[in-house]
């Protein structure tokens, strides 16, 4: 599916693709998608896209791996939730500005040396296919 479809499978829940504030939340979804999509190798669309200034721009200057995106579900912030795969973001073809979580059952290595590992971030075209979506909502008191 892709992000926005998937944003739209989370507003039905009063929720929202959600953000990650840290390597502890990453390993928490991670174990669950290993288990939800277990023996698939796929993605999860995660809550960040690509600022402004840096659509349609090739990494590098103002577009570091730490600043090219920012969370939207409003609760993720800063970049400890920044974990990214090997030479990752890259923007290819300038139009990957959505992201989403790895999971695979062994890492997969790419000519060149570059290795997708499970747990780890990915940028990726929005309307692009991923297998999972990750949602989030604040806690309400009754």
């Amino acid at each position: 599916m892709t992000k926005y479809a998937a944003e739209a499978k989370c507003n039905v829940l009063d929720a929202t693709v959600s953000g990650l504030q840290n390597k502890a939340e990453i390993d928490y979804i991670e174990s669950q998608l290993s288990v939800l999509i277990a023996g698939l190798r796929g993605s999860a669309w995660i809550g960040g896209t690509r600022i402004n200034s840096c659509i349609g721009k090739p990494m590098g200057g103002e577009c570091t791996p730490s600043t090219a995106f920012t969370w939207t579900d409003k609760s993720a912030t800063g970049t400890d939730g920044l974990w990214w795969n090997d030479r990752q973001p890259d923007n290819f073809k300038l139009i990957q500005d959505c992201m989403v979580l790895s999971n695979a059952e062994v890492p997969v290595v790419w000519s060149g040396g570059a290795s997708w590992v499970s747990g780890r971030l990915d940028d990726l075209a929005c309307d692009d296919f991923a297998v999972a979506y990750v949602c989030g909502k604040r806690p309400t008191l009754k």
